[in-house]
């Protein structure tokens, strides 16, 4: 994984997961994005879908934490 690819993931986890700052969504994943989760089916593509489907996960286990 290059470092840029690394920033990113890390950026994810820090500011959207765990800050619960998801409209850095926006600036993290493509428009085309598409989140492949058999759990998880019909997220929409891009930062929209993220957005919403990281709200589905604040909503349900609001003090969770991702390491």
């Amino acid at each position: 994984m290059s470092a840029q690819n690394v920033q990113l993931s890390r950026r994810f986890f820090d500011e959207v997961c765990n800050k619960r700052q998801r409209a850095v969504a926006d600036q993290i994943f493509a428009n085309d994005h598409v989140y492949h989760d058999p759990s998880s089916p019909g997220v929409a593509p891009g930062p929209a879908g993220m957005k919403e489907l990281m709200a589905t996960y604040h909503n349900a286990v609001n003090d969770a934490v991702w390491d």
